[in-house]
């Protein structure tokens, strides 16, 4: 549902439209809603349709996106391939496609603030053209799905890969 801004505030424009993420205009007891797509929560008074009247007496839901659950070292294996999603890394880009060369953990007892000890596991994963193991994230990873795309995928790392090896020895 498109609306038309009827009164200027910090950051909308008088006259401009917008888009509806959700409408709570039902109730008689107290004023509407309307949640303006990357914006936030206004009063129906500021808002009218496109046509100039007053918005609807309805409740348009929010329809929630499907949350990612993070991916768990115990589901990867040698020869995975990960998408990065995270720029924190030196050595890899955000959006960038890697295969997994070596998976690796290391236990360490530790002592907790009341003296008594606990085991540490640091997970490490090591890909192919990257030269560090780094320590393994699971929010920072995406799992390439199918056997299908794994394939697509493996036929275009390697192509990028002997691009890059191309360029490295022209330096």
């Amino acid at each position: 549902m498109v609306v038309i801004c009827k009164k200027a505030t910090m950051k909308l424009v008088k006259g401009l439209p917008y888009q509806v993420v959700a409408l709570e205009n039902s109730k008689r007891d107290r004023i509407g809603r309307v949640w303006i797509k990357d914006i936030g929560w206004y009063t129906v008074n500021n808002f009218e349709t496109t046509d100039g009247k007053a918005l609807p007496k309805i409740d348009i839901a929010h329809k929630k996106e499907n949350i990612e659950e993070p991916l768990e070292f115990s589901q990867l294996s040698k020869g995975d391939i990960l998408i990065c999603k995270s720029d924190s890394y030196k050595s890899l880009v955000k959006g960038g496609m890697y295969k997994i060369n070596e998976l690796s953990s290391v236990s360490k007892q530790k002592k907790n603030w009341s003296g008594g000890t606990y085991t540490y596991i640091e997970n490490y994963v090591k890909f192919e053209g990257v030269s560090r193991k780094l320590m393994f994230s699971s929010w920072r990873f995406k799992k390439v799905p199918t056997d299908q795309e794994k394939w697509h995928l493996n036929k275009f790392f390697m192509m990028h890969q002997t691009k890059l090896q191309e360029q490295i020895l022209e330096i």
